[in-house]
């Protein structure tokens, strides 16, 4: 069952102010087309050039599965890339030779496994991956065993977004149900909820995207259909920040150091970066594919972002220079992205799943 089949919801245009319907994101996930979303009374974006040079090498696909690849995750060594996706299951594929080392199954009520998210290691506890489900199951797995761990069930929510802060003590959720949840990972217990039915206060719409800071395990960033980025100090029962602008239907959010980045799945202003401490934009960017829409996006330093979307979109951008360093050949739409070290993931909605490695 796909993802548009369990929702059993069915689209519709909408203006731009009006909110987000519940079948958009499903029709996205299906490779239809989207209603086409512009941003009011925002900078002129920026051209994108190819680069003359190529310091990527683009390894043999790790697989062609026939099902849409949702999320994707490096493990904290780098030596595994698990791939969660529409069947529900989670596949992991050694780095080295690129074959399946271990597979596991979350498909207890035939639902797609949404995210796929290594815990970082910790001295006593590795290769742990949490797998979030569609309807609304938080598990924990050992990879190398393909033991489930801890079984969590958010009820009526369906969970487009998880992850963990960077010393993997702290773990946050969002979805369907418009809050935002903290775990300890310790104790496994449920420390935070965000909720309101405040708009000032909390998300209005689907919560597709959260993101801790690299450097502060304190923060969270969140974002999705509503067009506002909501910062989140888990010392505070509220926002501590909001801007709006983005229009998130996928993990199109990212931090690093004071600067946020966004991919919005709209047909203009694809890409668009953010002073963390004021929320000011600071630039913006089109991606130069006509008619694509951005589903995710990821640092891989200051300089340099991957980006997926629709059309065969699977790049890496310097967004200083305004430059596309790599491209991706393909017409599958690309769902999902990961990065560890000199290894660049990309995720596509026929199963295929790519690797570029950097030479350079």
């Amino acid at each position: 069952m796909d993802f548009l089949q369990w929702s059993g919801k069915t689209p519709q245009p909408q203006e731009e102010e009006e909110a987000p319907d519940d079948g958009y994101l499903d029709q996205l996930l299906q490779g239809g087309t989207a209603p086409v979303h512009t941003p009011l009374g925002t900078p002129t974006p920026h051209s994108l050039l190819h680069s003359k040079t190529d310091p990527y090498h683009t390894r043999p696909l790790l697989a062609a599965l026939g099902i849409g690849v949702f999320s994707l995750s490096f493990s904290g060594d780098g030596q595994c890339l698990a791939a969660s996706g529409q069947d529900g299951e989670v596949r992991a594929y050694g780095m080295k030779s690129g074959a399946l080392a271990y597979r596991f199954s979350t498909n207890l009520f035939q639902s797609p496994a949404t995210v796929v998210r290594y815990r970082p290691d910790q001295r006593d506890r590795r290769n742990v991956a949490v797998v979030a489900t569609a309807s609304g199951h938080l598990q924990h797995w050992h990879v190398p065993t393909q033991r489930c761990l801890t079984k969590t069930v958010e009820q009526d929510n369906v969970i487009y977004a998880a992850d963990f802060n960077a010393e993997g003590t702290t773990l946050a959720t969002a979805g369907s149900d418009l809050a935002v949840r903290v775990y300890d990972e310790h104790k496994h217990t449920l420390t935070h909820t965000y909720k309101t039915n405040d708009a000032w206060e909390g998300h209005s719409a689907r919560i597709c995207a959260v993101k801790w800071h690299p450097k502060d395990p304190n923060v969270l960033l969140t974002g999705g259909w509503d067009r506002t980025i909501r910062m989140w100090d888990v010392r505070q029962p509220n926002t501590v920040r909001q801007w709006f602008g983005p229009y998130l239907c996928g993990q199109g959010l990212d931090v690093m150091g004071n600067t946020v980045v966004t991919g919005s799945c709209r047909l203009t202003q694809h890409l668009q970066f953010w002073e963390l401490g004021s929320g000011t934009e600071t630039k913006s960017v089109d991606v130069p594919v006509a008619g694509c829409e951005v589903w995710a996006c990821q640092f891989i330093d200051l300089d340099t972002i991957s980006v997926v979307g629709s059309k065969g979109v699977a790049l890496l951008i310097n967004h200083t220079t305004d430059t596309i360093l790599k491209a991706l050949p393909g017409q599958s739409s690309y769902y999902a992205c990961a990065t560890h070290s000199k290894h660049h993931a990309f995720g596509a909605a026929d199963g295929n799943i790519a690797v570029l490695q950097q030479t350079g």
